[in-house]
């Protein structure tokens, strides 16, 4: 599994639960889901939220992929800030 592509997002939003990044996760040579959004929950955990297609969710993910996903997306997240504030 790997994180293909994330940007982190200015304003997440309204709440307790704030989206800090977009992403798409390659689950596979041949699987790479596209849309996806991070969020980081008030206890500092991260949880991630599929695309939705007229209002419906696009995907339906176990809590254990979802936890694996969230995991790797948080590091690429956390990858991405670090580049992003070593530009001058």
């Amino acid at each position: 599994m790997e994180i293909t592509r994330i940007t982190p997002v200015a304003y997440g939003g309204p709440g307790p639960t704030i989206t800090i990044a977009n992403f798409s996760v390659a689950i596979s040579p041949a699987l790479t889901l596209t849309g996806y959004r991070l969020r980081q929950k008030p206890d500092g955990s991260h949880a991630v939220v599929p695309p939705k297609a007229f209002g419906v969710s696009t995907a339906h993910l176990s809590p254990t992929l979802s936890s694996q996903i969230a995991e790797v997306a948080a590091a690429a997240y956390r990858s991405q800030l670090a580049r992003d504030h070593a530009q001058p």
